[in-house]
C-alpha cells in the first residue's frame, strides 16, 4: 500500500527519501492498493508507473504541486507481476512511452502511453497459468522474453509474430518461472525459479542481435497497431483463466 522510492543517493541506500500512499478512490472499494510493480521510463524520475494487486495502473509523481496519484487506468483482470518501459533509446528515436506488463490473468500487454493510457495496443495469451515476468530486451528492440507459472519460458519477436513465441523453453521440473532479466549485451537470459534454482540461457546470435532494419521495422508495427476492444465481453476468457486458476 506504500511504495518508496529510494533514488537519491543510491550509495547509503539506508532510509527511502519518498514515500507515496497508493489509494484506491473507486466507489465501493478498499482504500489501500497493495503494489506489485514499478516501473520508470528512461530518464525520467519524478513521474512513474505502478502496477497494482487489483489489476490496475497508477500513474505517481513524486514531486510537484500535487504529488501521488495522478490518475488510475484498469489495466488487467488480475494482479500486476511486472512492469517496464522499452529500455532503448538513441540517435533513431526512443521507445520510452511503450510499456509491457504481465498479469496472474495469464497475459502480456503491450501499452503505447503517448498513444493512450486506457486502452492497450496488444494482448498475449499464449500463457497457460500466471506470468510472473516479461523483460524487454535490452538490444533488440522487438524482443522480449517472459516467464510463467507453468515452468515456461518464452521469447517473443514483436515483428515476427505477436500471437505465439518464437520459442519456448519447459522446464524439466515444471517449477515457477519466477523473474527473468537479460544480460547487458542481450546474448542471454537468467531465469529464477519457485524452487530456488537459478539458470542462465544462451540466445542465438540470431534472434539475439537485431539486423540493420529492426527499429524502423518496430517502429512501423507500433505506429500500425489499432488499440484494443477493453469491453467486458472482450475481457470475459481472460477472468475465466484467473477465475479457474485460482482454484487451484
Amino acid at each position: 500500500t506504500q511504495l518508496v522510492t529510494p533514488t537519491e543517493s543510491l550509495h547509503l541506500n539506508i532510509e527511502p527519501n519518498d514515500a507515496t500512499l497508493i489509494e484506491n478512490t473507486a466507489k465501493n472499494a478498499q482504500n489501500e492498493v497493495a503494489c506489485t510493480s514499478c516501473a520508470f521510463s528512461h530518464g525520467e524520475t519524478n513521474s512513474f508507473i505502478v502496477g497494482a494487486e487489483n489489476g490496475s495502473l497508477y500513474d505517481i509523481l513524486r514531486h510537484g504541486s500535487q504529488p501521488g496519484v495522478q490518475q488510475a487506468h484498469n489495466a488487467h483482470h488480475a494482479l500486476v507481476s511486472s512492469s517496464q518501459f522499452h529500455p532503448m533509446t538513441d540517435v533513431r528515436g526512443t521507445f520510452s512511452d511503450v510499456l509491457l506488463t504481465s498479469s496472474f490473468d495469464w497475459s502480456l500487454k503491450l501499452w503505447n502511453f503517448k498513444r493512450s493510457k486506457d486502452k492497450p495496443l496488444h494482448t498475449f495469451s499464449a500463457a497457460s497459468d500466471y506470468v510472473f515476468d516479461a523483460k524487454w530486451s535490452p538490444v533488440h528492440p522487438s524482443l522480449l522474453a517472459s516467464g510463467d507459472a507453468a515452468g515456461n519460458i518464452d521469447l517473443w519477436d514483436l515483428c515476427k509474430d505477436m500471437e505465439v513465441p518464437i520459442h519456448r523453453v519447459e522446464d524439466n521440473a515444471k517449477s515457477a518461472i519466477s523473474s527473468v532479466v537479460w544480460s547487458n549485451a542481450g546474448d542471454k537470459l537468467g531465469a529464477g525459479f519457485s524452487d530456488g534454482r537459478i539458470a542462465m540461457f544462451d540466445v542465438s546470435a540470431g534472434v539475439a542481435q537485431p539486423g540493420p532494419k529492426a527499429h524502423t521495422a518496430f517502429s512501423e508495427l507500433l505506429a500500425e497497431l489499432p488499440y484494443e476492444d477493453v469491453s467486458a465481453e472482450a475481457g470475459a476468457d481472460i477472468e475465466a483463466n484467473y477465475a479457474e486458476s485460482a482454484e487451484y
